[in-house]
Formats: structure tokens, C-alpha cells, sequence
């Protein structure tokens, strides 16, 4: 069996045939080729229509999606003349195909809203799929992971495995008894294409004819950045709480060294947050965050009362009306847990925001 990638499929397959595909997929439009499907194939009403028929139309509609997106794509591949990569195992456990495909298309919530209006419930489509064969173990799952990455990233490749018709048994139970029976997965709604290729494959005392299969892997929906999108990560090294980063991740970035905050930058940070605040009270909050910056420095006060966040919100609490002491405590004393610590913190405090000042001579 060939597991498609990216590849495009130009054929239509033995299990569904395509009507002219939508070009948008959306609520309305799902509900229409659901409907269409089961009038042209079977000849009913969605009110008519049993739970397979119901499963092999919406799945139909799904593959037309998967189609119009590798027709696009096919047309790209053209130009760019890239290698192929095939990916050869003896198992692949996908699990079943239809939810996947459509948590890849990013379409759940559209079809979800499709099957509400049609009376029906996306457990219960789900349920009539058959559990594919292919694989049973780890070795199965990482490669179904690997064609699913493949897919995602836009590699040009295939996965090559067996077409299991019995891979797995069915266990049933008679007078406290396991038997194993068949469990025939493929039927006329499966996910296979045949295509056209065949070969002979022999045997000891026969030859059989093997013909290849294609499964359609759509991998998930991809966001296209813009050239000039960066990621940047921050951290404060250091500070109490965080650990150092790992040289794996490190260098994937580059890195820029903040300077520590200084009176010139405070002073513009307070100045911009705080425009209506009182200049002289202003300068006494400033030099509360440059006086804990200091201790922290000299190793007399761990990094936890060194919190600008806590200052400034100690600020929007005053300006509220809250008392500026009772602020202060709230915002930056209680936030230390040591004893000692947060004696030393709270003297720091006193000495630059006094205890019979009010919201009032703050703003």
C-alpha cells in the first residue's frame, strides 16, 4: 500500500466518486454536497438515508475538500522540481480517518454546525467508520506521526507499507471462550484509491497480482507567516522562580541583554503611567524600586520585593483611593515570605513612603 503525503491524486478511486468540487467550505455549503451526495448515490433523503450512507456522503465531502487542496498545491509542486521522500514501514497505525482529516482541514466546527441542521451528531457519524488495519504498536504510530508531519511542513513525500485486508481479528466470546475471526476493514466507502499501477509479486508455489493504494494524508491546516514574522521569547535570568535555559533552546535565539532599570527609564515609565501623580511622591516611589534594586544587588533581599509590577500596581490602588501604606503592603511587603526579609523590605518602605500620607498627596 502507498500512503500519500503530499502527493497529488489525479485519479478517482474505487470506494467514492467526486462530483465538481465546492471552492469554499462552509456551513451551507457542507449541508448541500452531504445532500446531493445521498440523493446521486443513493437515491434518498437525508430523512431516508441509513447511518453508512449517511458516514460514506460525509466522508465523500471531505475527500472533495482534501482534493481542492492538493489541486492547488500540485500545480505549486510543478515548478519547483523537488526530490520526493518515501518512507518505507511494515505498519502504519492512523487510526481512523475521517475525524482526523477533518481536525487537519481545521473544518470541525463547520461540519459540526452542518450536522446540527441535518439532525445528526458528529460521534455519530464518526462511529460507522471502520478501524483502518494497517498497524497495531508503536512502530505503526510513528509512522502514521511521520506522514502526518510530512504532510504539515509541505515535504513532497510517501509513506510505502502493506495493504492489510485482515490486519487485525475481531474477538468474540462463546461459552467463556476467545475465538478470532476476520475482521474485513475495507469496503466500498474506505479511504483507499486504486490506481492504475500493478505488479507481480511472486511466491514459492503462486504469483499474485499486487496493486497499489493510495490513502490521502492532508496533514494540519498551515498558518503562512509573513517573511518578516519573528518569535521573541523573554525571560528575567535571575529572577526568583525561573530556571536557566537549556543550550538546545538557547540557541535558537538570538539573544539581546536588557540593561537593569535605572532612574532615567523609571522615571519615564512612572512619568507615562502615572501623568496626574504628584512629582515629589512620584521621585519617593522611584527611589523605593532603585533602594530594593540595591539590596537585591548586595544579596540582602532575594529578587521577590524587587517587583516593579507590584509598585505600579500599588499606585492604580492608591489612585483608587486605598491608603498608600495599606497599598505599598499589599503590592510589595507581603510579597516577601521570610521573616527576616520582610523586615528588612519593610524598613526600606518607611523610609521612603511615610505612614500618615493619604491618596491625596499621591494624586
Amino acid at each position: 500500500m502507498k500512503i500519500g503525503g503530499r502527493a497529488a491524486i489525479d485519479h478517482i478511486g474505487e470506494g467514492f466518486e467526486f462530483m465538481p468540487l465546492q471552492t469554499e467550505y462552509n456551513k451551507d455549503t457542507i449541508k448541500e454536497s452531504i445532500l446531493n451526495k445521498l440523493l446521486r448515490y443513493y437515491g434518498c433523503t437525508i430523512e431516508d438515508a441509513t447511518p453508512k450512507q449517511v458516514y460514506a456522503a460525509v466522508a465523500s465531502t471531505v475527500r472533495d475538500q482534501i482534493m481542492l487542496k492538493w489541486r492547488f498545491e500540485k500545480e505549486a509542486r510543478r515548478s519547483e522540481k523537488a526530490k520526493r521522500l518515501y518512507y518505507l514501514s511494515i505498519e502504519f497505525l492512523t487510526g481512523r480517518w475521517l475525524h482526523n482529516n477533518l481536525l487537519n482541514l481545521c473544518s470541525t466546527k463547520e461540519y459540526e454546525e452542518a450536522f446540527e441542521e441535518l439532525g445528526l451528531t458528529l460521534r455519530g457519524v464518526l462511529h460507522e467508520e471502520p478501524e483502518p488495519a494497517l498497524g497495531n504498536g508503536g512502530l505503526g504510530r510513528l509512522a502514521a506521526c511521520f506522514l502526518d508531519s510530512i504532510a504539515t511542513l509541505g515535504l513532497p513525500g510517501d509513506g510505502i507499507g502493506l495493504n492489510y485486508h485482515f490486519g487485525l481479528f475481531q474477538q468474540k466470546f462463546t461459552n467463556h471462550k476467545q475465538q478470532e475471526l476476520k475482521n474485513p476493514w475495507i469496503t466500498k466507502e474506505s479511504w483507499l484509491n486504486r490506481q492504475s499501477f500493478t505488479c507481480k509479486v511472486p511466491f514459492k508455489d503462486f504469483t499474485m497480482d499486487g496493486v497499489l493504494y493510495d490513502i490521502d494524508v492532508p496533514g494540519y491546516d498551515k498558518i503562512d507567516l509573513h517573511l518578516a514574522t519573528r518569535f521573541i521569547g523573554t525571560m528575567n535570568y535571575g529572577y526568583a522562580g525561573t530556571k536557566e535555559l537549556n543550550e538546545a533552546l538557547v540557541s535558537r535565539f538570538l539573544v539581546i541583554q536588557m540593561p537593569d532599570q535605572n532612574e532615567e527609564t523609571l522615571e519615564k515609565i512612572f512619568t507615562t503611567s502615572f501623568p496626574d501623580g504628584k512629582p515629589e511622591a512620584i521621585e519617593q516611589f522611584i527611589g523605593l524600586f532603585l533602594d530594593l534594586q540595591k539590596k537585591a544587588e548586595n544579596g540582602e533581599i532575594s529578587t521577590k520585593a524587587l517587583d516593579l509590577r507590584g509598585i505600579l500596581a500599588s499606585l492604580r490602588a492608591i489612585k483608587q483611593g486605598l491608603h498608600p501604606s495599606l497599598a505599598v503592603r499589599m503590592g510589595v511587603i507581603n510579597k516577601c515570605f521570610d521573616g527576616f526579609e520582610k523586615e528588612i523590605v519593610e524598613d526600606v518602605v518607611m523610609t521612603r513612603i511615610p505612614e500618615e500620607w493619604t491618596a491625596a498627596q499621591v494624586f
